[in-house]
């Protein structure tokens, strides 16, 4: 059995626990969940390992992860972030009893692929104490305003846009109080039974 075939190698060489592997043969789409305070070492967080047979014909990986933990700005180092999964958390990038940090200007572009119907947006924290927080349906600014929020603390009704793509911007000013958001989008697809 491969896997514990791997196991024994990684406790082997002092490496932390094998959690999974995949055969990325296939078009696989999965979660790994594991709780970076109970995975040890603790400290370490969790790290992910690509190795491909000489044999192999090319293709691509891609890799998402959500960290409840401050992150490098607002999660992303590139404007705008490109967030593609079906559904997917994001946030202005401070853990949630953290300050969001001052003078950010950050973009995102939510545009789950394939290309969908619609797109349903839920907050689980609103607290924008010197901060702006702008949702558009569509792909960019010029696209139709769904929400504007300035400084609110109230978290919204679920935010339906009939676009394949949301973008989102958020300001915040030099000294913001505001603990920030988080939010989780998921999409339709044309010829799906239901979201995400």
């Amino acid at each position: 059995d491969d896997e514990a075939t791997w196991a024994l190698a990684y406790q082997e060489a002092g490496s932390p626990p094998l959690l999974k592997t995949w055969d990325c043969s296939s078009d696989l789409q999965a979660w790994l969940v594991a709780d970076a305070f109970t995975a040890p070492p603790a400290s370490d967080g969790i790290t992910l390992r690509l190795l491909s047979q000489s044999t192999s014909e090319g293709g691509a990986v891609d890799f998402a992860y959500y960290s409840d933990a401050p992150k490098y700005r607002c999660g992303h180092v590139r404007e705008p972030g490109v967030l593609t999964a079906a559904s997917f958390v994001f946030g202005d990038g401070s853990a949630p009893a953290d300050a969001m940090a001052a003078s950010l200007q950050c973009e995102w572009l939510v545009r789950p692929e394939p290309i969908v119907s619609a797109i349903s947006l839920a907050f689980y924290r609103v607290d924008l104490g010197g901060g702006r927080l702008r949702i558009y349906g569509g792909a960019n600014a010029t696209s139709t305003l769904l929400w504007d929020c300035a400084g609110c603390e109230e978290i919204p009704p679920i935010l339906h846009a009939s676009s394949h793509a949301l973008y989102v911007t958020l300001e915040t000013e030099a000294e913001p109080d505001g603990l920030g958001f988080e939010a989780r989008y998921y999409a339709s697809f044309t010829e799906g039974r239901g979201v995400g």
